[in-house]
């Protein structure tokens, strides 16, 4: 079953153990005789698509008929062509349904679905199926829904291309760095006068007058919600972002003054860490009574042969877009986390990781899961912005492998 689901649904004919691809593999009942003693009588029944030989002939059908679209229902031996007849075949004989987006997007085989009745079906598009099934540990909190258009997505990756390609954006809150925010049309995204005339002397303030503000202020005010929000054309909507922004100044207002040490250095270096604006809490680091914004390297590129500049001087050559980058992760990461014990956590497991390197990929991925209650797509993602921390290539897709092992085991 572990080679037949990664051959079929994940498209890869790497060995699920060692990970070297095996161009054929047999099916048989003998664990114990060697691959090399098998000859073409001995397999007769083949699959060319997946690079399957069979022993016998109850083998090839059974692997035939997983590949169907088999009845979920333990009881029925039912099989079928395609979706469609098998969704069909559920609600008539056996009055559930079955979740289109997870038949058309979900790595498992359709007798592993689930079948739903009509209310089980509405929560596990909203919600997830925790409520009503024992011992769900797949943290999915249900699929995700474009607010414009009532139509719901398999997960945030598909409704973010969804809402890219179909809605708008204001151009001003892209140009400052403010991403995922749509409208539901270009006529939507027209604010009234007001509101427009705040927002433009919002920013304006930053590139105007940028000078004479401190670090701390123009971080403030740069600082953004970089979550996948929408905007409509609506005064309810635009007050219930203001509401947000309000209790996000609130709680800026709760001075936690930490130490450098309580940070990880990107690039490797130890010299120096960035300031740091979340928005559970305005985070300030100081050494030697003064705020440092150190120089991060390359963007995306790490090397040996790099040496870190002192304190000294990163002020003056820090870069500023990828001092706000990281500043941006670790904001968005505080504001999935909501708990500054589970904040401070994660930059000393990142610390452990990226800098002293005494934790290894596996632990890392484990120890950030173990922080986001073993959600799936929390971790997955805290992930997706811990990729913008990690400036070493080969850590970062040393991390993405751990977590893609960790999120889909494969059951030996």
């Amino acid at each position: 079953m572990c080679t037949l689901r990664l051959r079929a649904l994940y498209q890869t004919k790497n060995c699920a153990y060692c990970k070297v691809e095996a161009k054929r593999v047999v099916f048989t009942n003998d664990s114990e005789k060697s691959f090399e003693d098998y000859k073409r009588d001995d397999t007769p029944f083949y699959d060319k698509k997946l690079g399957i030989r069979f022993e016998t002939e109850e083998m090839y059908l059974d692997t035939e008929r997983i590949l169907k679209f088999t009845c979920p229902d333990e009881h029925c031996e039912e099989s079928f062509d395609n979706r469609s007849e098998l969704k069909k075949h559920v609600k008539e004989i056996h009055k559930k349904q079955l979740c289109d987006l997870c038949l058309r997007n979900k790595k498992i085989f359709s007798h592993e679905h689930t079948m739903y009745t009509y209310p089980q079906l509405q929560k596990h598009h909203r919600e997830g199926d925790s409520s009503f099934i024992q011992n769900d540990e797949t943290g999915f909190t249900g699929h995700p829904e474009c607010v414009f258009c009532k139509t719901r997505f398999y997960g945030s990756d598909e409704l973010f291309e969804h809402c890219r390609s179909k809605h708008e954006q204001c151009h001003i809150c892209v140009r400052q760095g403010i991403q995922h925010q749509y409208y539901a049309n270009y006529d939507s995204l027209k604010l009234d006068e007001v509101e427009e005339k705040r927002l433009m002397c919002k920013y304006s303030k930053i590139d105007e007058h940028g000078s004479s503000l401190s670090r701390q202020q123009r971080a403030k005010q740069a600082r953004v919600d970089v979550n996948l929000n929408y905007s409509g054309s609506n005064r309810d909507q635009r007050q219930q972002q203001q509401q947000q922004q309000q209790q996000q100044q609130r709680n800026n207002n709760s001075q936690v003054r930490l130490t450098a040490e309580d940070f990880p250095v990107i690039n490797g270096s130890s010299s120096s860490v960035p300031l740091l604006v979340n928005q559970m809490a305005s985070l300030q680091i100081k050494r030697n009574g003064q705020e440092e914004w150190p120089s991060l390297g390359n963007e995306g590129r790490s090397s040996p042969n790099v040496i870190a500049e002192s304190s000294s001087s990163s002020s003056s050559n820090a870069q500023p877009g990828i001092i706000s980058r990281q500043a941006a992760a670790f904001d968005r990461i505080a504001d999935m986390f909501k708990n500054l014990d589970k904040m401070i956590k994660f930059r000393q497991y990142i610390k452990q990781y990226t800098v002293e390197m005494s934790m290894n990929s596996e632990t890392f991925v484990k120890s950030v899961h173990k922080l986001c209650d073993k959600n799936n797509v929390i971790a997955q993602k805290v992930f997706d912005q811990t990729k913008d921390l990690i400036s070493n290539d080969a850590q970062k897709i040393d991390m993405e492998r751990a977590w893609n092992h960790k999120k889909n085991p494969v059951s030996i």
